[in-house]
């Protein structure tokens, strides 16, 4: 008598338990990868909107400055963030939510010189953490 063997082929478990534990590795760099330049994303989106409110306020200073007399330019009051009061230092906060801050440093001229020197710094908090911040200088020449 003669017994026949079937013979079958297949995977064993080891192979398919590599075979997923590769794909799984794959799987989480991509993931990993994905989030990291999400926050990318996010950090570049926050500097240009830091950057736009900045110069939205640095034209607030131009347009104001054009025309008139530079002795009564900072002597009247403004519905932007430079505070003539104080004719130094201004802060306030922009943003959908607030969290921008914008502080306008102004630095009085030298004699004989006209010439103020503005500086503008946005502030806000990181999506990754922590504080980040632009800053920008501008000479308003008189």
């Amino acid at each position: 008598m003669h017994i026949k063997r079937l013979q079958t082929s297949g995977d064993t478990i080891v192979e398919v338990l590599l075979a997923i534990a590769i794909l799984g590795s794959v799987l989480s760099g991509a993931y990993v990868t994905a989030g990291r330049s999400q926050k990318n994303i996010r950090q570049a989106q926050e500097r240009g909107e830091a950057l736009q409110l900045v110069q939205a306020q640095i034209e607030q200073v131009k347009n104001k400055a054009d025309g008139n007399d530079i002795g009564t330019l900072f002597t009247e009051t403004s519905d932007f963030c430079f505070d003539y009061s104080s004719n130094i230092t201004t802060s306030c906060n922009f943003g959908t939510d607030g969290r921008y801050t914008i502080t306008i440093v102004r630095t009085n001229p030298v004699a004989p010189a006209k010439d103020y020197n503005f500086t503008f710094t946005a502030q806000w908090d990181s999506v990754v953490g922590g504080q980040d911040q632009i800053t920008t200088e501008y000479i308003l020449f008189k």
